[in-house]
């Protein structure tokens, strides 16, 4: 593994993100031109986030000898982080084939099967680290995944019930999502802050405005928003939207900032 020096473009991938963000509000907010391509526009800036984040962490696991315990980690991760990058692709396909590529869908998707399964090998991914990390005495059994996951699905069903007062198997997707988000993110963060002093933080973060996000745009069809007005509606919209490009965005830098740490080392500059 190669720890040449190497410049830190830090500040540059920053600003790029910066604008691509600043790219997705302003078509988001003035729509300039025509509503399929104004969500058009959208919709590929959303694709070209999510496969930065695949593209880095492939670039990760390819840093990997075979017989390095972290391949198995990354190799994971990198996948989870394709199979959102195909949901992505076919969710923006989906929205071109019926004219409408910001609507929601009313029944399963091929996008919800991707974004569901990405969790497995992000499960996968969080188990293996861990166990890489912590000591004997501190490592904890598989069950500790099921609990997890049993949180994460009990927490969707309350909230869904508690929102929508009922049960819908696309509303119930949407909150698992966002706790599913939310639970690797803290996992993740957990991990870190506990054998790392709290390094390498952002990807984490990301996770955590990914689980904002689709908490926050499931709300939007739950009978509390029955009674706002338009532009609160449009508002809250666009506060999730742009929450989660920019978490792909953070993910992705965080990645970036992973590879770099690996290939060239901390003496940077």
């Amino acid at each position: 593994m190669s720890t040449s020096r190497h410049g830190d473009n830090s500040p540059q991938a920053i600003l790029a993100g910066c604008f691509i963000t600043l790219i997705y509000a302003l078509v988001y907010l003035l729509e300039p031109l025509s509503d399929l391509a104004n969500e058009l526009i959208l919709g590929c800036l959303t694709l070209g986030a999510s496969a930065l984040v695949s593209i880095c962490a492939t670039l990760i696991f390819r840093l990997f000898l075979p017989s390095d315990a972290p391949r198995a980690v990354w190799r994971n991760f990198a996948i989870g982080f394709w199979l959102w990058t195909v949901a992505e692709f076919l969710w923006l396909l989906r929205g071109l084939s019926i004219g409408n590529v910001g609507g929601t869908a009313s029944s399963l998707t091929l996008s919800h099967l991707f974004w569901f399964a990405a969790y497995i090998f992000f499960s996968i991914a969080l188990y293996r680290q861990h166990r890489i990390i912590a000591t004997p005495r501190r490592a904890h059994g598989v069950w500790v995944v099921f609990a997890i996951w049993g949180g994460v699905i009990a927490a969707a069903l309350f909230t869904m019930r508690a929102m929508d007062g009922s049960f819908d198997f696309l509303s119930f997707l949407q909150y698992f999502f966002g706790f599913a988000d939310l639970a690797v993110g803290i996992v993740g963060l957990s991990m870190l802050i506990a054998f790392r002093g709290g390094a390498l933080a952002w990807p984490w973060w990301g996770f955590l405005g990914l689980a904002v996000s689709n908490i926050v745009y499931e709300a939007l069809d739950a009978s509390m928003m029955a009674a706002a007005s338009t532009t609160a509606i449009f508002v809250i919209e666009m506060f999730s939207e742009l929450i989660y490009v920019a978490a792909y965005l953070v993910l992705a830098f965080g990645f970036y900032k992973h590879y770099q740490l690996l290939r060239y080392g901390p003496a940077v500059g």
